[in-house]
């Protein structure tokens, strides 16, 4: 390999580095978006706030208290439900992510680290939708007992957590042009920890399928595990956007979901 040496008879060589795994994104051939929530504010040229039938609910915004047991270490966001039924606390991104050139320059990337402090008679979602304005209903997307669940987006690939479930964890679900994956087809996950920091991600390819990862609990808790792919995850030519909500079920009220960090990357053109 080529080096340089000095005259103090040190050598510099070139090393080559090479990077594994379909994730990685290269400046140049990727559109990225990480908000770590570090600056005490919540940037509403970026992020936009909904309360969706909220009874004095509190909107999503910074809080020096969040981040589970471990509190007060900043850099989280926080928002709380109000107290009627399917009352929601919505945080939406930046619309048009797609995939649409995933075939050439990797994968359309969802990942964030979330805190549910109560994690029952609540409803959670994060991931890619298009329903950036809807206030027509409640949790985008619900689940009772074990028949399939109902959405609210056209196209959208998302973790989602409804205790009206047969059985109470995360699930991975896609939606293609109002056409959402079968029950039986849902990437099944584990339950979230209650009140401590938790890992969700999503890569979906140029076919559309969705790569469902999230961290484990107890001394798997750092690790990303994959739990499943799930088919008709959006459609390429459908902008979507970044989304993490949390929703009251019936009996409950003032429930909270707490946020440390989104990361988003897609590719883009470089022609």
């Amino acid at each position: 390999m080529p080096h340089i040496s000095d005259k103090r008879n040190i050598e510099y060589h070139n090393k080559r580095v090479v990077f594994q795994g379909a994730s990685w994104f290269e400046p140049r051939g990727a559109a990225i978006c990480y908000d770590d929530f570090d600056t005490g504010v919540i940037n509403l040229d970026l992020w936009d706030a909904v309360s969706v039938q909220a009874t004095s609910g509190t909107a999503w915004a910074y809080s020096a208290a969040a981040g589970g047991a471990d509190a007060g270490h900043g850099g989280w966001v926080r928002g709380v439900t109000g107290t009627g039924d399917d009352d929601m606390e919505a945080l939406f991104g930046p619309l048009n992510w797609t995939s649409l050139l995933s075939s050439t320059t990797g994968l359309l990337v969802f990942e964030t680290r979330v805190v549910l402090p109560v994690i029952t008679t609540v409803a959670a979602v994060v991931g890619f939708t298009d329903a950036i304005t809807e206030t027509g209903a409640g949790n985008l997307f619900n689940l009772s007992g074990t028949t399939a669940g109902t959405q609210v987006p056209t196209d959208a690939a998302v973790w989602f957590y409804d205790t009206d479930a047969t059985t109470d964890v995360w699930y991975g679900q896609g939606t293609a042009n109002d056409v959402d994956t079968a029950y039986a087809a849902y990437a099944v996950g584990v339950a979230p920890p209650a009140d401590d920091p938790h890992t969700l991600r999503i890569e979906i390819d140029s076919a559309q399928v969705g790569y469902f990862s999230m961290s484990g609990t107890g001394t798997d808790r750092g690790q990303l595990q994959n739990y499943g792919a799930v088919a008709g995850c959006g459609r390429s030519t459908a902008p979507m956007c970044p989304l993490i909500g949390i929703t009251a079920r019936a009996g409950t009220d003032n429930l909270a979901m707490e946020c440390d960090y989104v990361f988003i990357a897609a590719p883009r053109s470089v022609a």
